[in-house]
């Protein structure tokens, strides 16, 4: 599912300040990140920028090596692309502003066919260039809310000047806004917050031939989000997180020949998904690090209806997953300079079914399937550097576990397959 993912334990943990939050940081818990504060929770909570001022965060992207951590937790698209972000106070508040951040909208629908029965191009452009402002303020000593806007294109145009004029064009615009809110002191809840993100999605590919003949493949598609969380402060400190996440996806591909397409030829994709997890975890955290564990119980269910496709009148697909799982983690210190932290998640309960629908009149065909999934352990592991104001996270490559040294093995692996920075300035991270 999208990530609603690591939350605010605000005090509860005095390890966590400005300059120890990174995606490194973040995915080195896996997805017991659910429950552990860091500064990336501002893409599904915008208010937490409000408590990270004043700081540079740089993702330098992950590496080649093979790595056996659970990256497409996080709501962040893995790849291998620096990007990264500066949040700076002004005015009453806080405001964020970052440039590149992976494109991962829509993450939770299947692999859809796109239909094309002319000559413009049957893929769209990922879009790219993403930026994101947010902007998060105390309202009073116990409300504070964020807003925030994000939007990532990208095109292509190629003509060919022949005894005719080719023309072929491709774009894909992605637009949207988040709200947030922290509020302290909502009964037994000492901390709860909620986020709330849409995002629209569309596409034009078109083509002309320059003999009268044009074709167009329209893409349009909406995601939204909603997250819940709330931290309630125990003895001794203690804590316990719950986490409620919802999110809803839809996407349409239809193909506009400026011909009649064939009758019962497949002219348009229809897709939607409907994903929602619910979290509770118990730790205890002090000055030192802190540890937790917990469960994830998650749900997905996905449709799509492509008529035409393959020739059959009829041709749909609905799946639906059923996951329950175990996560822990623990953080701490091993030296001023040095953090070291773990997390685990392994799978006590799946249910993974399809079914299938197609044919034509009189020869409809109805296919089951159904499995209790697979063992699945995930553990990832990282490290924090601290050089004063300036902090390096990175997660540790398992490769390094399995091979030893380059001296030892003669295969190379990096100490890190995916490493990021903070830089706090004038001591933010105090």
């Amino acid at each position: 599912m999208k990530k609603s993912t690591a939350l605010t334990l605000a005090g509860l943990m005095a390890i966590s300040g400005a300059a120890s939050a990174s995606m490194s940081r973040w995915n080195g818990f896996g997805e017991s990140s659910l429950f552990i504060s860091d500064v990336q929770d501002i893409w599904t909570l915008p208010g937490v920028v409000a408590s990270n001022a004043n700081a540079t965060y740089f993702e330098f992207g992950n590496g080649g090596s093979t790595d056996y951590t659970n990256f497409g937790y996080n709501n962040i698209a893995n790849s291998g692309n620096a990007w990264g972000g500066a949040h700076m106070a002004l005015g009453p508040g806080v405001l964020a502003i970052w440039g590149g951040r992976p494109w991962n909208e829509l993450s939770n629908l299947m692999s859809f066919s796109i239909p094309n029965s002319g000559i413009a191009s049957s893929s769209f452009p990922t879009p790219n260039q993403q930026i994101d402002l947010i902007y998060a303020f105390a309202v009073n000593d116990k409300l504070t809310l964020g807003i925030g806007v994000n939007r990532a294109v990208n095109a292509d145009t190629q003509e060919y000047a022949y005894s005719v004029t080719e023309k072929y064009e491709e774009s894909t615009n992605d637009f949207g806004f988040s709200l947030g809110a922290e509020i302290k002191g909502v009964g037994p809840v000492d901390l709860l917050e909620v986020g709330l993100q849409y995002n629209m999605i569309s596409g034009v590919n078109s083509a002309n031939n320059g003999g009268g003949f044009t074709d167009k493949v329209t893409m349009g598609g909406a995601d939204m989000d909603l997250r819940i969380g709330g931290d309630i402060k125990g003895d001794k400190n203690s804590f316990q997180r719950v986490e409620i996440g919802l999110n809803t996806d839809s996407l349409n591909i239809k193909d506009e020949p400026n011909t009649a397409a064939p009758s019962g030829s497949f002219v348009e994709s229809k897709n939607s998904a409907l994903a929602w997890n619910l979290g509770w975890a118990k730790g205890m955290s002090n000055d030192k690090g802190m540890g937790l564990g917990g469960f994830v119980l998650t749900g997905l269910s996905q449709s799509k209806d492509e008529a035409g496709n393959f020739g059959r009148e009829v041709n749909k697909t609905n799946i639906s997953n059923l996951n329950l799982a175990f996560v822990c983690a623990g953080e701490g210190k091993v030296k001023d300079w040095l953090t070291a932290r773990a997390g685990l998640s392994s799978n006590l309960f799946q249910s993974n079914t399809e079914v299938d629908e197609y044919g034509n009149a009189g020869s409809m065909e109805k296919d089951t399937y159904w499995n209790s999934g697979s063992s699945n352990t995930t553990i990832s592991t990282g490290l924090s550097l601290n050089f004063g104001d300036i902090t390096i996270d990175g997660v540790l490559n398992q490769d390094l576990l399995y091979t030893g040294t380059y001296f030892v093995s003669g295969i190379p692996a990096g100490l890190f397959s995916q490493v990021s920075a903070t830089w706090a300035w004038g001591g933010a991270k105090e």
